[in-house]
């Protein structure tokens, strides 16, 4: 069988299962660019594990992102899966391939100052004492807002 017969099927099969719209897309997507990689007129046999480390070498190569290259893998995987229960493929070309894509270094996002601040005030009128007037038991009914304020002071 060819790939882009195969790819076929696989997309009619992914849109049986309950995943979502978007998931099914980029599934077909990345599969669609690995049958561009290797050609829509090649037999479904001749993938083995040589021949998706150097696709997913390739688009690293290109600038795609960690995320990018883990999720078109994750596609890649599914279809071999999918190739294997269907009998296309007599094993499982995945086996003994092992690649490490990185992860991307996003620093955290910060809290803008009058945000923090409407925070920290919040917080003062909580942990002040006229916030607990009459409220004795409060600390033992509700631990966690006891805790809260602190940590987030702390922070």
């Amino acid at each position: 069988m060819k790939i882009e017969e195969a790819r076929r099927q696989y997309r009619r099969w992914l849109l049986t299962r309950n995943l979502s719209t978007h998931t099914t897309r980029a599934y077909d997507s990345d599969v669609g660019c690995f049958e561009h990689h290797v050609g829509p007129a090649t037999e479904v046999a001749r993938i083995d594990r040589e021949c998706l480390i150097s696709f997913l070498e390739l688009q690293r190569q290109s600038g795609l992102s960690p995320a990018s290259l883990r999720r078109r893998a994750s596609a890649l995987r599914s279809f071999s899966q999918w190739m294997l229960s269907e009998n296309h493929l007599a094993e499982d070309p995945w086996n003994g391939a092992a690649i490490a894509f990185g992860r991307s270094r996003k620093l955290p996002r910060f809290l803008p100052a009058h945000d923090l601040e409407r925070l920290l005030d919040f917080l003062k009128t909580l942990a002040g004492p006229e916030a607990w007037s009459g409220r004795s038991a409060a600390i033992q009914d509700r631990p966690h807002e006891g805790t809260t304020v602190l940590a987030i002071a702390l922070m």
